[in-house]
Parts: C-alpha cells; structure tokens; sequence
C-alpha cells in the first residue's frame, strides 16, 4: 500500500473513530475503545483485478475472503470487479498483502442533497415567452437515481419506466423526493439567468421524457456508494444493449457524498464508459458547505457535470458544497454549474439537488435540438453568463441563441416541404386543367 493510499485510510479511520466513540459512549483515548473500535466490521468495498476469466477470480476473492473469517452476506452487492462486505480494521492490512485485491474502500453513506431553511429561487413571472413548440414532438431519455417516483401520480410530458429497487421497501416512493423531482422536470417556466425580470424566464415546449426510474434510497433519503456503483454498472450494460433510438441520454444523481478522497480509480472508468456513449451525467455537488474543499463523490470526478445551489440573492447557498483541491487528472477544483437551490418559499425540498434537476431539465432542451451535443460543448455555454465576482445561473436564453442555427434549420427544413407540398399541388393543378382542355 502506498503512502497516498495509507494517509487517505489513516484520515477516514480518524473519522469513524470518533463516531464509533461517540455512538458506544468510548472515551476516545481508551484503550478499551481502541481495540473494540479495530474489532467492529466495516461496510467496504473490495476491488480486484477484472479479467476474462471473472468468475474465476470471484471464486478466489470469496476464498481470500473466507480465509480472514470474513462472512459474505446474503445482502452482500457485488459488481464486475468488486463486492461489498463488511470488513474489520484489524484485517485490511493483511488483506492488501494479496495481489489480486487492487484496494479496499470504505462503503460510505450517500445522502440526498436535502435541505430545509434557505432562500428561495425568483418569483414565477406573470408572463412569459412561449418558444419552440415542435419540442413536444422530441424524446429524451433520463435515468434518475433517486427515491422512487408513485406510480399513483401523473405527470405531464413524462412517461415513467419503473427499473430496479436497490431497497428493502416497496418501489413506491416513501419519501416524496424522487416524485418531487419528477414535478421539476415537467415544469412549464425556466429561471433563466441572474436577472429577474420577466423577460429573462422562459415557457418552452418540452421534449417528451422517458424518465428510467432507479430508486437508490430508502424512505430516510439514505444509500450507499456500492449501491450507486452498482446501478452504474448495470445502467451501462442496458444502454448497450438498448437500440440507437432508445439510447440514454442523461443521468441525474440527486446525492453526493461528504467531503473524502481517493474513490476516483472506483468510479472514473465507469464514469468514462458512459461519458463516450455520449451519456451526460448531471450530479448535485452535495450540502456538505460552507467550508471548503467539500464536495465528494461521484460530483468532483472530471467528467460529471457537477451543480451547486444558490439562493435569490445569486450567493452560493451557505450548505452547498465547496471547492476541492485538484486530486489529478481525474477530478477538478470546483462545481462548475450553478442553479437556485429552491423553487419558490412553498417548496417541499430544497438544495443542491433541486439545483441539479433545473440544470438537467435546461440541457435536455438543448440536447433534443442537438442530439450531439457533449459535455464540451456545455462547458463552453456555462460561460456565455459568466461575471467576475457573481455566481451565475446557467443561462438558457443565450445558449439558444448561440446554438440558434439549428431551430433555423427546422424552420428552413419546414420551408422546403411547404414549398415543395406548393409546387407539387400546382403540377397536379396544370395536369387536371390540361386534361380537361383536352377532353
């Protein structure tokens, strides 16, 4: 294990130290609370070498495993290359002895991107433009990893597909917040940009979405990372196998974990597989603020499209997550997307999560008129609102006039089948009158 490695495990051990502590009443100097502290089992996720031959080296991992009397649930969730047990400290040295374990990760908790008191987003402008109404004709696909959505309750523009339940509850959703964000997502009026006159807020016509429900938490709005790395996974072998015009064009992750290091070699070559299917991943950059470097996982990995929230005021909300220092190649330094972190003061849940839903529900507008369009190209159009010293809301108005070309090209398109449909009429026009001249 190297240094890196150790430091990362030496700083988390630290933290579940003292919740330990605190939980079983331990004074944290004891000896007692030490040695009962290296003794309990860990939730963790062990990552091995992946090959061909798979199941062959899963047999070996359960044996490595079984060797250290460490017991394999029947709850125990398992991926291509890893699989999630619960883990003695006092173990996880000599486990990394053997080679064909990569590493050993904690499980850690993930949690919705849930908050309750801040400021809310503009009032709703008493009128509004209504723009681009052959949308409605356009279909995206969006995969939503949250509490479910009740299949009980309609929901205008959306068809919803009930896939997996990583819970023990039933697929209804026992929480509100994954129907919530379904509500969000057939909404009418978009808060455009910084300003907050009417003008700047638009009703477009949505795409017609086919939202692929994956429910991720339970009713507390609580999960864990194996959890979500599993629906990754089985995420990317579905869209593989679907057809080119069911292809998934987005995923949105409306939870983050608290601020910790080190997960990218867990998540980045997945993260990257979905990235070059040209599959947008949208991702709450967590509520862990205000202090810096909070953000966690999978909203710090370089190809996420992480969003913070901010309050009516265009301040960054005082919980959502801050900036990280550059852990490489393969995270960044910051959020790079920003949205209101509540709809209005009537709002049921609020936070970085509702942040992420706006910003998703803008780009699928973008994306059902530019089915190519990358993150790249959405990176570029996050700067079109940019200010000096002012957080900015992605700005829908002017992406559309900057990407304007291609609605032209659907009026253009439209002008040439009217205009052929005209000149056709008129060929059938000459041809009956000629026939009747000639009898």
């Amino acid at each position: 294990m190297d240094v890196a490695r150790r430091f990362q495990i030496i700083q988390q051990q630290k933290h579940l130290f003292m919740q330990f502590c605190l939980k079983n009443k331990y004074l944290p100097g004891n000896k007692e609370s030490l040695q009962a502290f290296y003794r309990q089992p860990i939730k963790s996720i062990v990552q091995f070498q992946a090959s061909s031959g798979n199941n062959q080296i899963f047999k070996e991992i359960k044996n490595i495993l079984e060797e250290n009397k460490i017991n394999i649930e029947d709850t125990s969730i398992s991926g291509k290359n890893w699989i999630s047990v619960k883990i003695p400290f006092e173990k996880i040295k000599n486990l990394m002895k053997y080679p064909k374990i990569s590493n050993i990760y904690w499980d850690l908790p993930l949690y919705l991107c849930n908050e309750e008191a801040e400021p809310s987003s503009p009032s709703e402008p008493k009128q509004y433009q209504q723009i681009l109404p052959f949308l409605e004709k356009r279909k995206i696909s969006i995969a939503l990893f949250d509490t479910g959505i009740n299949k009980n309750e309609q929901h205008p523009n959306i068809q919803v597909i009930h896939k997996i339940n990583t819970t023990n509850e039933s697929s209804e959703d026992l929480n509100g917040h994954g129907t919530y964000i379904t509500q969000l997502l057939s909404r009418k009026i978009l808060f455009n940009s910084n300003n907050e006159s009417s003008q700047n807020s638009l009703s477009i016509s949505r795409p017609q979405i086919i939202l692929h429900s994956y429910k991720l938490f339970d009713q507390y709005g609580c999960a864990n990372l194996s959890k979500l790395l599993l629906l990754l996974e089985v995420l990317y072998e579905d869209t593989v196998s679907q057809k080119e015009e069911n292809q998934l064009q987005f995923v949105l992750i409306p939870a983050s974990t608290g601020p910790v290091e080190g997960y990218d070699t867990l998540f980045f070559p997945l993260i990257e597989k979905l990235v070059q299917m040209n599959i947008i991943i949208v991702c709450a950059a967590g509520n862990f603020g205000p202090e810096a470097k909070s953000m966690g996982y999978p909203a710090k990995l370089l190809n996420v499209l992480s969003v913070g929230a901010i309050n009516s005021q265009k301040q960054i909300a005082f919980y959502s997550s801050r900036n990280n220092p550059n852990n490489g190649k393969k995270s960044r330094i910051q959020p790079i997307f920003y949205d209101y972190g509540k709809i209005n003061d009537k709002a049921e849940f609020s936070g970085s999560s509702i942040a992420a839903v706006q910003l998703c529900a803008k780009l699928s507008i973008l994306k059902a008129l530019h089915p190519d369009m990358n993150i790249d190209v959405i990176k570029k159009l996050n700067s079109l609102d940019q200010q000096k010293d002012q957080v900015s809301v992605f700005n829908l108005e002017k992406s559309l006039k900057k990407m304007g070309w291609w609605i032209e090209l659907d009026r253009s398109i439209m002008r040439m089948v009217l205009n052929a449909l005209g000149f056709a009429s008129l060929l059938v026009g000459m041809f009956f009158l000629a026939f009747l001249v000639i009898i």
